[in-house]
């Protein structure tokens, strides 16, 4: 199983930021869920319906994941998860203009 990880491509302010953004708003373990979703939507999908299967078929609130905000925690189901992820507005690219600028021209 591939493990993915946030990675900080500068190390600057707006790379720790971005970071910290990322594990406040979905969580370490989430990170890998919305990565999937991200990259293979399909197989998200997959593990979506066998999560509500398994549900069904237990007749349980139980899910994969946990959230934990606000100070209790509960299930957290896949679909919830891709809601969630959904309704969010769209970001402005911190990387797309500016950064460190450790690869122009001013810096050699």
């Amino acid at each position: 199983m591939t493990t993915h990880h946030v990675v900080m491509w500068s190390g600057g302010i707006t790379s720790w930021a971005t970071a910290r953004h990322v594990i406040a708003e979905h969580g370490t373990a989430s990170t890998t869920w919305v990565r999937l979703l991200e990259v293979f939507p399909e197989r998200y999908a997959r593990a979506e319906a066998a999560e509500a299967k398994m549900r069904r078929l237990l007749g349980k609130d139980v899910s994969i994941l946990r959230d934990r905000r606000g100070g209790a925690t509960k299930p957290l189901t896949l679909a919830a998860l891709r809601r969630r992820i959904e309704e969010q507005p769209d970001q402005l690219d911190l990387f797309d203009e500016g950064g460190c600028g450790c690869f122009t021209e001013l810096a050699a």
